[in-house]
C-alpha cells in the first residue's frame, strides 16, 4: 500500500512537473519575438512608397515601430507602428527612398533591420535578410531611383544624328528636367570598345527653366577593338540637385540612324587604316 501510495505520488509528480515545463515552454514561446520576410512590391496606395510583407511567427502581438536598409533613407510620407499579429503575414507599407550616397550591398540577399515592440514596451532591433526576389526589386528600386533619367526626374531624348564627319559623327542629347528639377551634365563616355566620345561646353546646368541640349562627339579611338554594337551605348554622368553623387546615366545608341552611322565610321576609319 505504501509503495502503491509513492509510485503514485511519483506519477502524479512526474505529470506535475511535465506540465509545468509544457506551461513555461508555452509561455517562452509566446515571449519570443521573431519575424520573417516575405515579398517585395511597389505600394498600391502610394508612388514613393514600397510594401514588405512580415510574418509574425512568435507568440505574441508586436508593432513594428521601424525599418532600415542600406541604400535607402527615410522619404515624405506617414509612418505609423504596424501591428503584426501571430502567424500572419502583414504589409509594411513604407516610405522609402533610395538614397543615392549609399549603395544597397552587393549580396544575394540585403539586410533589413527592424525596430520591433512588444505590448509591454519592450523593443528589440532584429536583423533579417530578405529573400532573393524581394532583394532583386530592392535592387532594381535603387537603380531606378539613382543611374536612370526618370529615377532623377529628367527627360531625356537621343542621342540622335546631327552631323556626319569623315572622322567623326555629331549626336545631340535633349534634356529637359521635370518640374523644378534641375542637373548638371558633367562629363560623357562610351561604353563601346574603341569608340572615343566627347563633348564641349561642359559641365552644363539643366534647369528648370527650360531643355538643354549636349551635343556629343563619336570618333574611333583604337580599331583593333571588337564592338559590341546590341550593348552600344553613352553614358553620361549627371549630378541632379537633390545629390551629391554622380550618377551614370545609360543611354543606348538602339537601332537608329546614330547606331549606323557610327557603324559606316567604324568601318570607313579601320578599313582606310588597313588599306594604308
Amino acid at each position: 500500500m505504501r509503495a502503491g501510495a509513492i509510485a503514485g505520488a511519483v506519477l502524479i509528480g512526474g505529470v506535475v512537473g511535465f506540465v509545468g515545463n509544457d506551461a513555461r515552454e508555452q509561455a517562452v514561446a509566446r515571449s519570443e519575438v521573431e519575424v520573417v520576410l516575405g515579398a517585395a512590391r511597389f505600394a498600391e496606395t502610394s508612388s514613393n512608397a514600397f510594401a514588405l510583407s512580415v510574418r509574425n511567427t512568435g507568440g505574441r502581438t508586436v508593432d513594428i515601430v521601424d525599418v532600415t536598409m542600406a541604400g535607402f533613407t527615410q522619404g515624405t510620407g506617414d509612418w505609423a507602428a504596424v501591428a503584426a499579429e501571430p502567424d500572419t503575414w502583414t504589409d509594411l507599407v513604407m516610405p522609402l527612398e533610395p538614397d543615392c550616397t549609399t549603395r544597397p550591398a552587393d549580396e544575394d540577399r540585403i539586410e533589413a533591420e527592424l525596430e520591433v515592440r512588444t505590448d509591454d514596451g519592450t523593443s528589440t532591433t532584429l536583423r533579417r535578410r530578405l529573400g532573393t526576389a524581394a532583394t532583386e526589386f530592392t535592387k532594381r528600386l535603387w537603380k531606378f531611383g539613382c543611374d536612370s533619367a526618370s529615377g532623377m526626374g529628367l527627360q531625356v531624348r537621343g542621342p540622335t544624328t546631327s552631323r556626319i564627319e569623315p572622322d567623326r559623327v555629331d549626336a545631340t542629347v535633349q534634356i529637359t528636367p521635370d518640374g523644378d528639377r534641375r542637373a548638371r551634365i558633367l562629363d560623357v563616355d562610351s561604353t563601346i570598345p574603341g569608340l572615343a566620345v566627347s563633348a564641349s561646353e561642359l559641365p552644363r546646368d539643366a534647369g528648370a527653366d527650360g531643355s538643354t541640349t549636349v551635343t556629343v562627339s563619336l570618333s574611333v579611338r583604337e580599331c583593333g577593338a571588337a564592338p559590341a554594337w546590341d550593348e552600344a551605348a553613352i553614358r553620361m554622368e549627371i549630378v541632379p540637385t537633390n545629390g551629391d553623387r554622380a550618377r551614370s546615366v545609360r543611354l543606348p545608341l538602339g537601332s537608329g540612324t546614330t547606331l549606323t552611322e557610327v557603324v559606316r565610321l567604324v568601318e570607313r576609319t579601320c578599313g582606310r587604316q588597313e588599306r594604308s
